[in-house]
């Protein structure tokens, strides 16, 4: 379940980066070129083939987010006001145990736990490429309609607020989900780590 998860939101992060490409692509070169007709006969490879596109540029777009957000990851954790967040906490990792090493940990000692911390970072990653992709189908959809289609500039200002308040959402959303999944990691590691007393015996008597 795991894999089948992260392979959807890896395809749909790399389907988000194959849209600003191409509205890229168009906006330089237009789209005239685009023969319809054979893209309608040719469909169901295409649609094969655009899945696999959207795999590789998911897996390359998806090891640039994390670089772009390494810094803030430390700050998400650390730094932000305890309101936005709904805990006053400090939900670093311990001085000695890194996340992997927490991770590691879970993942042979409790399966299920392990399954349910995947598919919230699976979530992370997913808003974290979210969030860039979408200030970059902004800037590039708004070049391709000023340059292609022509539109008025109240137009073009309210679709570009539209997108970077959908991606100032995805970032807000990505700060408060990196919180709870390192609660629930720390939390988790913690718990078993603690040794667990065992029944005592009744003494016959």
């Amino acid at each position: 379940m795991g894999t089948s998860t992260l392979l959807v939101e890896i395809v749909i992060i790399g389907f988000q980066t194959l849209v600003w490409i191409l509205l890229l692509l168009f906006t330089v070169l237009g789209y005239d070129w685009i023969n319809l007709a054979m893209l309608k006969d040719w469909s169901a490879s295409i649609v094969v083939g655009l899945v696999a596109v959207s795999y590789t540029f998911g897996i390359v777009f998806d090891s640039v987010a994390a670089s772009l957000f390494a810094p803030w990851s430390s700050r998400a954790i650390r730094h932000l006001p305890s309101f936005i967040i709904g805990r006053a906490t400090d939900l670093g990792p311990s001085r000695y145990d890194s996340p992997a090493l927490m991770r590691s940990h879970i993942r042979i000692a409790n399966p299920v736990t392990n399954e349910h911390l995947e598919k919230m970072y699976n979530e992370i990653r997913l808003l974290r490429s979210t969030s860039i992709n979408i200030l970059l189908i902004s800037i590039t959809s708004i070049a391709f309609i000023a340059t292609r289609v022509g539109i008025t500039w109240l137009k073009a200002s309210f679709i570009l607020l539209v997108l970077l308040s959908l991606s100032g959402l995805s970032i807000w959303t990505w700060f408060r989900r990196l919180r709870s999944y390192y609660y629930e990691l720390k939390t988790a590691y913690e718990l078993l780590q603690t040794p667990r007393s065992l029944p005592r015996k009744k003494s016959k008597e």
